[in-house]
């Protein structure tokens, strides 16, 4: 059960593994640039990463040990469900935009789930669909490729649109990210002070 050649991702990646492993029926994530996605398709369950502020952090420990909406905040984090089926991952979100929740937290907008949105999707026979197969830098390896290449496969045979991303766009997110999460004021930031950066952290530091 336990390949200590493997990793689950993160940072919500315990999560994601415990569930793969069947220990836990589903659970909670915190997510700002991929936090519940990435440990979700690292152990293959499902997660979702809602709208900011639209789920409550009360109860989730931060490590800065502070509420998220703070003025130091560049990218506002968001608790997501994480779970086995996207079914799991309604009836999670059901519970986490709810009257209740409405009531403990005056932070988060008194908006009800919209049941509307999943009829919607689920009586749609067509879906556009972005792929993207390599960064441009790292290549997947043979076992990665093929799976996408079946998925692309069998959504297209499935009557759906696929449509493969240009890949030119990552670098200069990811420059946008690092310089928004990394801004001077944040403590992430303060905490390289004084340190020499390997190059590809440099936009960081």
């Amino acid at each position: 059960f336990l390949d200590s050649e493997r990793a689950p991702g993160g940072s919500s990646g315990g999560e994601g593994a415990l569930i793969a492993g069947r220990c836990s029926p589903a659970g909670i994530g915190a997510d700002i640039g991929g936090s519940i996605r990435i440990p979700s398709n690292f152990s293959g369950v499902y997660g979702f990463k809602p709208s900011s502020c639209r789920t409550s952090f009360k109860g989730h420990q931060c490590c800065t040990h502070r509420y998220p909406y703070d003025s130091e905040t560049g990218i506002v984090p968001v608790t997501g469900p994480l779970g086995r089926s996207v079914d799991d991952l309604i009836i999670l979100q059901k519970l986490q935009i709810s009257e209740f929740v409405f009531e403990q937290d005056a932070k988060i907008p008194p908006l009800a789930f919209d049941e509307k949105i999943v009829e919607e999707y689920a009586n749609k026979t067509k879906l556009r669909i972005g792929y993207l197969i390599s960064d441009g830098t790292f290549q997947p390896c043979a076992g990665s490729i093929d799976a996408i290449e079946k998925s692309i496969r069998l959504l297209k045979d499935a009557g759906h649109e696929l449509i493969a991303l240009d890949n030119a766009f990552i670098f200069e997110m990811l420059d946008a990210y690092g310089r928004i999460i990394f801004h001077g004021g944040r403590e992430d930031s303060r905490a390289l002070q004084g340190e020499t950066p390997l190059k590809q952290y440099e936009m960081l530091a």
